[in-house]
C-alpha cells in the first residue's frame, strides 16, 4: 500500500519538476541533439543505435510488432478499396476486410504482381496505377472468376453466397 503511495508522490514530483522546468529542460534536450547532429559521426552513430533498439524490440515483442503490421495494413487496404468502389466483394457483398482482395477483372494479376516490387495496395494509394479494370472481390468469389476464365461451363456449377446475419455471429450452419 505504501508503494503505490510512495510512487504516486514520486510521478506528482517529477510531472511538477517538468512543468515548472519545461523550457529549461526543451533547449537542453534540443542543444544535446543539435550537438549528436551536428558531425557525420553523430549521425552514423545514432542511426547505429536507432537501428539496434529497433531490432531489438522486434525480436523481444514479435506479436505487438506482428499486430502493428497487420493494423497498419488493413488502414491502407481499406484506403485502396474505397478507392476502387467499396470495401466489399461485388460479386457476393462480403464485407470481412480479412477475406477482400484487389481483382484483375481481365487476368494478369499474378504477372503483374510478379513485375511489380511493392505490393499493389501501396501502388493503388500511390497513384501510379489506374483502377479501371479492378475490382473488389472476396477470396473465393475471386478464385471463381479465375476459374470462369478457365472453364465457364465448370465453374458455373459454384454459386457464393455470403451470409451476412452469420458472418457476425460467428456461428457456421453446422452449429444451428
Amino acid at each position: 500500500h505504501s508503494k503505490k503511495f510512495k510512487m504516486k508522490d514520486k510521478k506528482e514530483y517529477y510531472r511538477n519538476y517538468y512543468k515548472n522546468n519545461k523550457k529549461r529542460i526543451q533547449e537542453k534536450q534540443k542543444a544535446l541533439y543539435l550537438l549528436k547532429r551536428s558531425t557525420n559521426e553523430g549521425v552514423e552513430e545514432h542511426r547505429k543505435k536507432c537501428s539496434e533498439h529497433t531490432r531489438n524490440y522486434r525480436k523481444n515483442n514479435p506479436e505487438k510488432v506482428r499486430e502493428t503490421r497487420k493494423s497498419q495494413y488493413n488502414k491502407r487496404k481499406n484506403k485502396a478499396l474505397e478507392l476502387i468502389g467499396g470495401c466489399f466483394c461485388v460479386y457476393c457483398g462480403c464485407d470481412e476486410i480479412d477475406f477482400l482482395e484487389i481483382n484483375h477483372k481481365k487476368g494478369g494479376g499474378c504477372q503483374e504482381r510478379k513485375s511489380r516490387k511493392s505490393n499493389m495496395v501501396d501502388i493503388i494509394l500511390s497513384g501510379e496505377r489506374c483502377l479501371d479494370d479492378l475490382e473488389v472481390s472476396c477470396r473465393i468469389c475471386n478464385n471463381l472468376h479465375y476459374l470462369m476464365m478457365k472453364n465457364t461451363i465448370q465453374a458455373k456449377r459454384f454459386v457464393v453466397k455470403w451470409d451476412a446475419i452469420h458472418a457476425k455471429t460467428g456461428k457456421t450452419y453446422n452449429e444451428e
